[in-house]
């Protein structure tokens, strides 16, 4: 279970991170499966540098293939809640304050 806690950078974002999560887990395809398709490609004989199995992993090779690597930037950012700028201003600003508090301890 996904809990940031209060003094988390995050905090603002962990409602829809938990929203995503349980999407993802609710599509997604099992860990068992997942491992029949992976372990043979990494314990075999075949040299190779990426392995693109699972759910959607069709779709992320071939947005790798073709696309920048921010093309994954809205995919993974936006159901988390991170397209939304008031959230993302107010991680920002929560940074920007645990960042002054730590500067403040240290400079004691």
């Amino acid at each position: 279970m996904i809990n940031f806690g209060p003094d988390s950078l995050y905090v603002d974002a962990e409602v829809k991170v938990k929203e995503r999560t349980e999407e993802s887990s609710r599509v997604s395809i099992t860990p068992a499966v997942l491992a029949k398709q992976v372990v043979p490609g990494v314990i075999g004989t075949k040299d190779v540098s990426y392995i693109w199995k699972g759910t959607n992993a069709f779709i992320a090779w071939l947005l790798n293939a073709i696309g920048p690597r921010k093309v994954f930037d809205s995919t993974v950012m936006g159901p988390v809640g991170f397209s939304d700028k008031a959230q993302v201003k107010r991680i920002f600003e929560r940074g920007q304050r645990m960042v002054g508090q730590y500067f403040t301890l240290i400079l004691k």
